[in-house]
């Protein structure tokens, strides 16, 4: 249950191999890449911006980085974490009180946007992300 578990810190130092794609060309390169050591039994680390999405849909609209040396996809492979520690202290010291920017009329006719593009097929998964403010 929520309230009753363990949660764990663990670091990792000594990288066994690493993939970057420095290109949207070759995120597909990394991803697999990472899959494979995973099923090999590695751990692995892997970055994923959201500027890879034209990776898996060209019509992804993202703003593009303009350097050439903008990592789209990284994976570290390691054979074990150096430590693994379990935190203690799982209190939360500050309470936030966040607030969508959006009116709730447009979050609901966004949303119901994501809905209808799941229904019609034209995506199965979307991360929608909105603008929070705290007061």
């Amino acid at each position: 249950d929520e309230t009753d578990y363990k949660q764990y810190q663990y670091c990792f130092k000594t990288i066994l191999d690493q993939k970057i794609a420095y290109d949207l060309n070759e995120v597909h390169e990394v991803i697999d890449f990472a899959e494979q050591a995973h099923q090999a039994g590695h751990f692995v680390c892997l970055y994923l911006p959201y500027e890879a999405a034209p990776a898996f849909n060209s019509e992804m609209a993202v703003h593009l980085p303009e350097t050439s040396n903008y990592v789209y996809a990284a994976a570290y492979i390691f054979e074990a974490p150096e430590t693994r520690e379990e935190v203690k202290d799982k209190a939360v010291s500050a309470r936030p009180h966040f607030h969508f920017r959006l009116s709730k009329p447009t979050m609901i006719q966004h949303i119901q946007q994501v809905q209808d593009a799941i229904v019609e097929g034209n995506t199965y998964q979307v991360n929608y992300t909105t603008h929070m403010y705290d007061r």
